[in-house]
């Protein structure tokens, strides 16, 4: 299989078996469908419809930003993980090739976009069409924006100050 047809697969998977399978639980728990402790636990603090409202409204954010350090962790080789197919086990940062935390942010055309049937807020939407050169702050993380494709501003770690890696 392709480089490219894996990293299709393993975006569809991630997406549909991770990210809208989180939300859907997450969401049973806001609207207290969930029984036992846990369940008790959210009801106790998702005590009004406020409150549920903007549970509701943050659960796929959080799902989200949980996903994108995981696969920026996967993409700077910080966590060594790999995907095993019934024919083959291929490095995760092998076939995403350090882009995967992005894709999975970039709005439309990706990942969450074309895979997703739960609900998301894209950020880079709301701050309207980021011209090139411009800097976008995507969850905590600065993004550089070329071309309308962001890429990854990594902090410094000795120096604490941000440099940018163009695609």
């Amino acid at each position: 299989m392709s480089e490219a047809s894996s990293v299709d697969e393993l975006a569809r998977d991630l997406i549909s078996t991770v990210r809208d399978r989180a939300i859907d639980s997450c969401d049973q728990l806001a609207e207290a469908v969930v029984r036992g402790s846990l369940g008790e636990r959210w009801r106790g603090l998702v005590d009004s419809s406020a409150a549920r409202e903007v549970a509701l409204e943050l659960i796929p954010d959080v799902v989200d930003q949980v996903l994108f350090h995981l696969l920026d962790a996967i993409d700077n080789e910080r966590l060594p993980l790999g995907w095993k197919r019934a024919d083959s086990f291929e490095g995760l940062a092998d076939i995403g090739h350090g882009e995967m935390a992005g894709r999975l942010m970039m709005g439309e055309g990706g990942w969450i976009d074309q895979h997703s049937a739960k609900r998301h807020f894209d950020p880079l939407a709301d701050s309207g069409d980021a011209p090139d050169g411009a800097t976008v702050n995507l969850l905590g993380c600065e993004l550089w924006v070329h071309s309308g494709c962001p890429s990854r501003v990594e902090p410094e770690p000795d120096l604490g100050t941000l440099t940018h890696s163009p695609p």
